[in-house]
């Protein structure tokens, strides 16, 4: 999906060893008042290898700024929005940064992706992971 020939960086955070990460071509919006793109870049979805949680975690392509890295939360709803895109709540990357009280932000995101082929593919793989994180 664009990036076969780029040197691509370990997306692992938080201590998730990626294993075999799934990674799809995204565009990243978030939801203040208004729907605004973040960037665009490849979504990794890593699972931690020892205790199966999950995380988003998506850099800009190019520059490699981080613009999504949010825990899979098995009470948030990940939902199709028309063909390609996927909406959830995740933790708010750039305010978790500016808040030193332990609190974290939340934030409404939407994932438009490539095609409606990837939105299957993407949710498919984030039901098994929430399947996996609630066995455990």
């Amino acid at each position: 999906a664009g990036a076969a020939g780029q040197q691509q960086p370990e997306a692992a955070a938080g201590g998730e060893a990626p294993e075999a990460p799934t990674r799809a071509a995204a565009a990243a919006e978030e939801r203040g008042w208004h729907w605004q793109e973040r960037g665009c870049g490849i979504v990794h979805i890593n699972r931690h290898s020892k205790n199966g949680a999950g995380r988003l975690v998506m850099r800009m392509r190019g520059v490699l700024k981080l613009l999504l890295n949010t825990p899979v939360f098995p009470t948030t709803k990940y939902e199709r929005v028309g063909q390609k895109s996927v909406r959830f709540v995740g933790v708010d990357a750039e305010a978790g940064v500016a808040q030193k009280d332990g609190q974290v932000s939340l934030c409404a995101y939407r994932l438009n992706l490539q095609s409606g082929d990837q939105q299957g593919k993407f949710l498919a793989v984030l039901q098994d992971l929430l399947g996996v994180a609630s066995a455990a």
